[in-house]
Formats: structure tokens, sequence, C-alpha cells
């Protein structure tokens, strides 16, 4: 098991102050990580649904609950890893908050949950031109620039509806033992389907034909 605190990957990030309205009054705030939350400029995730950010504080802290000032530049982990939705905030580097607008002069090349997403309920994962999309209406979309590739030792494809594989090029289907076709009243493998159509095309180059009684009509009678 590695999808628990302490046994998984230490996610680190650097953000700016946005919000220290905690209504728990818990010290938390809202913190917009370079990177992994787009500029505020865009639009696209204002700060009311940026995540809490928990505030790790010393034993011995004087100032129980304390919260960091608006602008101010911190930096932490996130409690769930690469999930990256439960932030944590370990200390503070002094910073002008304009300085953060920009991401240090350059876009982020990588974005978790947040980026280009039209519906804030939808989630998101983004790196290097390839994404997956779990969007609030339940569907998913997997897309690359480049090859998709999906491992295991059985791969199930379910649909309630109709399904469709589509190819702008060479669609290829690769089984090691059986390529098998199936509806709701046949079911074949790809080996047998073959075969019956080299026989029918056999029957055909060669057919064996019946004069029907009392016509001039020739017919195939062993297809």
């Amino acid at each position: 098991m590695r999808n628990f605190l302490g046994h998984d990957g230490f996610i680190w990030w650097i953000g700016i102050v946005e919000d220290i309205n905690d209504p728990l009054t818990l010290g938390r705030c809202k913190v917009r990580c370079f990177g992994y939350h787009p500029a505020k400029k865009t639009n696209l995730v204002p700060t009311e649904d940026l995540p809490w950010a928990l505030t790790i504080h010393p034993l011995n802290t004087p100032n129980l609950y304390g919260t960091p000032r608006l602008g101010e530049w911190v930096f932490g982990f996130f409690l769930d890893s690469l999930s990256a939705q439960e932030p944590a905030i370990l200390g503070y580097l002094p910073a002008i908050p304009e300085a953060a607008s920009e991401y240090f002069g350059t876009p982020p090349n990588m974005t978790r949950n947040f980026a280009n997403v039209v519906d804030k309920n939808d989630v998101l994962w983004e790196v290097n031109n390839a994404t997956i999309r779990i969007a609030n209406t339940s569907n998913v979309t997997i897309d690359s620039s480049n090859n998709i590739t999906i491992d295991g030792s059985d791969f199930l494809i379910q649909s309630s509806n109709n399904s469709v594989i589509t190819s702008t090029k060479n669609l290829t289907l690769n089984g090691s033992n059986n390529l098998i076709f199936s509806d709701s009243a046949n079911t074949i493998t790809l080996n047998a389907l073959l075969t019956r159509i080299s026989i029918i095309e056999e029957r055909l180059n060669t057919p064996t034909t019946a004069l029907v009684p009392n016509t001039a009509i020739t017919v195939i009678t062993d297809i």
C-alpha cells in the first residue's frame, strides 16, 4: 500500500496566500500553488475555489492557530501526495505579492486538477500535453499527443450503450491466444471467422450447382 501519508511521494510546493478568513478559525488559508493552480488573472480558478491549506506549528508556538498574512509566499507539501488537494504549510518566505502574478515571468508547465478546467467540478491531470479528465458528468477523457498505453493482466471495456473505436490510420487488434467477437446471439473467434470466409470463397470459385426443375435457373447448393 502506497496511498497513505508517509508511504507515498513527498510532493512539495511554493505558493502565495490569497485568503486567511478561515470559517473554522483553525488558522487555515487559501494558497495559489505555483504550477499546480493557474495564474489568478486567468480566472480559471478564483480564490474561493482554492483548497484550504493547514498551517503546521511547533509544539511551543505562542500564537495558537496563527496564519500567514495576505500576499506572503509560503511553502509546504501535499498531505495527499500527487492528488494535490490537501496542502499543508511548513513556513513562509518574505516576498512581494505582485511578483507572483506571472509565476516568475513564465507560465506553469505542470498543473493538476485545475488547469484549463471549464467546469470547476471537473478533475484534471495535465502533464506535457497529456491529460486525464474526470468530468462531473461521469465522463472520463484520456488525451495525449503521443502514445497511450494501458497495461494489465486483464483489460475490460464495458458500455451500457454504444461503443465506437475509430482510427484515422490503421487499427490493430492483437491477441496472443484468440481474438473473440461476440454479440447477443453469436460468439466466434477471429480464426474461425477467417476459416469460414476462406471456405465460402473456395466454394464460390468452384461452386456446386443444380438446375431448378422446369426452369432455366441454376443455383449454388453448397455455400
